[in-house]
Parts: structure tokens; C-alpha cells; sequence
């Protein structure tokens, strides 16, 4: 697929692909048991640009100690880059009622979260039970693959 004028190397397309991947909580610690009431992921590759979608709902969380992750992005970032991330999410039920933006990046083979003002995201901010830890979030990096 050819795009705009001039060079044609410079501007065909050579890599389009859509597709689904399931995300999981994970830890830089013990990852938490969670119980998931629904795990939704997509995405887009064009070029080596990734874009994800994702929603996130558990049902019920036990254990786990550490900073808390995404894992199953279907590409690994590009090597020699630093992470890329966004803002461009919102947390909502987690303890104590907490509902706000999330954040972050990717970081290899995973998304390192952070809410607010760039705190860290811990095991111990998933709540145990009930309708919770939802989150809906979109960002997009740059892969090797």
C-alpha cells in the first residue's frame, strides 16, 4: 500500500496487522492470584508502531507483593529505546474506592503502571474482591518485530 508522493520506498507500507492479546497482571515481586471477570486486549502494528487497547476487570485478587504490572503485550518494544507510554487510561473501583487516570509505560515485555502524578502502581492497590480493578486503558510504543 503506497501513501502520499515522492520517494514510493519511502512512503509504502510494508507491515500492517490487527489483532488480539489477553492482559495479565503481574509484579517486579510475587505476582498476585487474580480472578478476572473480563480480559480484553487489541491491537494495531503499522510499521514497527504498536498501538493497545486494553479492559481489565477482576472479580477477585489474593497475595502478590510489588510494583504491579501489565504482561502478554503481543510485541516486545524496540531495543535501544526508552519506554513510551501515556496517559491515556483511567483506573476505577480499585481499594479504597480509588478511581483515577492511569499511566505509564512499556518497558520490554511489559507495561510498568503508574497513577496520578507518576506514583507507582502496587499489588496492594488491587482490591480482594467484589466488582473491581477495572481499568481501560490506550497507549502506543515502537517494536523491532
Amino acid at each position: 500500500l503506497l501513501f502520499g508522493t515522492g520517494n514510493a520506498a519511502a512512503n509504502y507500507l510494508d507491515d500492517y496487522e490487527e489483532g488480539s492479546w489477553t492482559p495479565v497482571y503481574g509484579s517486579n515481586g510475587t505476582a498476585p492470584t487474580v480472578s478476572y471477570a473480563t480480559q480484553l486486549g487489541s491491537y494495531t502494528k503499522i510499521g514497527n508502531t504498536v498501538i493497545l487497547g486494553m479492559y481489565i476487570a477482576t472479580s477477585s485478587k489474593s497475595g502478590g507483593s510489588g510494583n504491579l504490572r501489565i504482561t502478554g503485550i503481543p510485541f516486545a518494544q524496540a531495543s535501544g529505546t526508552g519506554g513510551y507510554g501515556s496517559k491515556a487510561g483511567n483506573i476505577q473501583n480499585w481499594v479504597g474506592g480509588l478511581t483515577q487516570n492511569i499511566g505509564g509505560f512499556v518497558n520490554v515485555d511489559r507495561i510498568e503502571m503508574r497513577r496520578g502524578n507518576n506514583t507507582v502502581v502496587t499489588t496492594a492497590d488491587l482490591r480482594t474482591s467484589g466488582d473491581s480493578n477495572q481499568i481501560w486503558w490506550s497507549l502506543s510504543y515502537q517494536t523491532d518485530a
